[in-house]
């Protein structure tokens, strides 16, 4: 039997390449001989010397596996092309399935995961706030002396006092009894008891605009003797039936949800408690229905107004998180558009190429740092001159009745740039094209950690970590210059914006000074190697 020859020295040149097409589709369908082998004892054919046939050796043990992987590979894409061609029509004409891989599923995985915990936070947070009322605090400050006009009456008048108030006991008291001891009205918010505290009526709105309650009941000094002006008692004088008025003062402005929430609650437990006070006193007259004058019985208690920091239009609160929206908004797009639109086209200034007929020049990487973010810069303060601007147009002077404009627009123009310096530290930190999804994600989570639409009262508790970012306190500025309340916190909020801005720039014009360094440096040596490349090929040439 004659050995099987190899294959003339044009076959083996090289592996087969799997990038010739032809070979790879027509393959399967043509008559191949077998894959010829060779004798590992055979001489090399044509080689007579030592050191040919040491070469042709490795030559053939280098070739083999090549040869064996090119096979393989062929195989699998005949096995690939003949499952399609046998498939269904959806194999044979959708893009589909050759474009979802490992990758894609990946992907797919991790962003649901995203929208997931992001929808949790949100809804999940927010989902029922009037049922976390509870945790809203509500002073009771009773102020009220007692029946100081008690001892004018006759004996029998003041008998018929006594049974009415169970033994003379004060009506703020009994109001007081009421709200502390009656599980559905207790349960509603978290009601504290203020009034053995020595504090004066001012101080009770002082405690609210700070922000120590969300309200406070007030319990007037002369509400017992109000009341006794509503029986017909035996009296030396003639005395005009009183309304047994209680004051709610409360602060609208701090957060509209949940300041409307725990009024809506404060006036049904008060409205709940006039019933019941008049079915009491109903009960308590059956046998001299005319000792009670008929007017008192319809509304024995009445809620006095005494709402802080007006919502004059409900656009005005609306505009306290929607101008800060706009700000980061703004930011992004300046970023994108001086990075991405400017100095792209703009190479020259790097100092490494010419760019449209403008010669180099090697600006310092630190000045064209910060000539980008003062760039940037004009497009925010652009951007909030045409915010402010809007919302003026719409609230007129109204809108500004605790700040004046122009406090609003400084503001917003400090904010925007606390916003400014954040974005240029994302982008450096994932470039220009993958900044944007990160940088959108905070947003939301801002916004949802801000108190912007419920306040935080009435949240978990992990999203007060809201309040070391931004926006949390770019809301706390806008709201004391929109709306007047918690103005002391305008302090924090100027500071706290200040170490964001500049801590995020300074970190972000170091770092793009770094980058720009270590490219410039990359390029120059990249030109110099080109060029003795090039100056080899002509000394070769030569």
């Amino acid at each position: 039997m004659n050995p099987i020859q190899p294959p003339p020295p044009a076959a083996r040149q090289g592996p087969l390449r799997l990038s010739d097409t032809s070979t790879v589709v027509d393959m399967h369908s043509e008559e191949r001989p077998p894959s010829p082998r060779l004798d590992p004892s055979e001489k090399c054919p044509d080689d007579t010397e030592p050191h040919h046939h040491t070469h042709c050796s490795r030559a053939h043990s280098f070739s083999q596996p090549s040869l064996n992987r090119s096979i393989r590979s062929v195989t699998s894409m005949r096995s690939v092309r003949s499952v399609i061609e046998r498939g269904s029509g959806f194999y044979r004409n959708s893009i589909f399935p050759h474009v979802w891989n490992r990758t894609v599923t990946v992907l797919w995985i991790v962003t649901g995961i995203v929208v997931t915990l992001y929808g949790l936070m949100y809804l999940g947070s927010s989902w029922d706030p009037q049922g976390k009322l509870n945790r809203v605090p509500v002073g009771v400050f009773n102020n009220d002396i007692g029946y100081s006009t008690l001892p004018s009456l006759s004996p029998e008048s003041q008998n018929i006092v006594a049974g009415l108030t169970r033994n003379n006991t004060p009506m703020g008291t009994l109001l007081e009894q009421y709200i502390f001891e009656t599980p559905a009205v207790n349960g509603r918010l978290k009601w504290t008891n203020i009034s053995s505290t020595g504090l004066t009526y001012q101080d009770a709105i002082d405690m609210v605009d700070r922000g120590d309650y969300w309200g406070i009941v007030y319990i007037p000094s002369n509400f017992s003797d109000n009341f006794l002006t509503n029986l017909r008692l035996n009296r030396t004088a003639e005395v005009k039936p009183q309304t047994l008025s209680v004051e709610y003062i409360w602060d609208q402005g701090r957060q509209f949800t949940i300041a409307n929430f725990a009024n809506q609650a404060v006036s049904g437990s008060l409205s709940g408690l006039s019933t019941s006070l008049a079915q009491a006193m109903v009960n308590a007259t059956a046998s001299n229905p005319t000792l009670l004058d008929p007017a008192f019985l319809i509304t024995p208690i009445v809620v006095a107004p005494g709402r802080r920091h007006a919502v004059a239009k409900f656009g005005i609160n609306l505009a306290t998180y929607i101008l800060p929206l706009l700000m980061w908004l703004s930011s992004m797009m300046s970023v994108t558009v001086v990075n991405k639109l400017l100095l792209a086209r703009l190479p020259h200034l790097t100092g490494v190429k010419n760019a449209h007929g403008l010669p180099r020049a090697n600006f310092p990487p630190i000045q064209i740092a910060l000539a980008s973010l003062a760039l940037s810069g004009c497009f925010t303060l652009f951007h909030t001159f045409l915010g402010w601007g809007i919302f003026y147009i719409l609230g007129g002077d109204e809108a500004f009745t605790y700040g004046n404009p122009g406090q609003v627009f400084g503001f917003l123009w400090f904010f925007s740039y606390a916003c400014l310096g954040f974005m240029w530290l994302l982008c450096v930190v994932f470039g220009v094209d993958g900044f944007a999804i990160p940088a959108s994600l905070l947003l939301i989570f801002q916004l949802t950690t801000s108190g912007a639409i419920v306040d935080h009262v009435a949240m978990a508790g992990a999203v007060k970590i809201g309040e070391g970012f931004p926006f949390y306190w770019g809301l706390i500025g806008m709201r004391a210059y929109l709306l007047g309340t918690r103005t002391h916190y305008l302090t924090r909020s100027y500071l706290i914006l200040l170490a964001w801005a500049v801590g995020c720039t300074a970190l972000a014009i170091f770092l793009a000074t770094r980058q720009l360094q270590n490219w410039r440096k990359a390029q120059l040596v990249k030109q110099a190697v080109d060029g003795l490349n090039v100056l080899g090929g002509t000394v070769r040439a030569v």
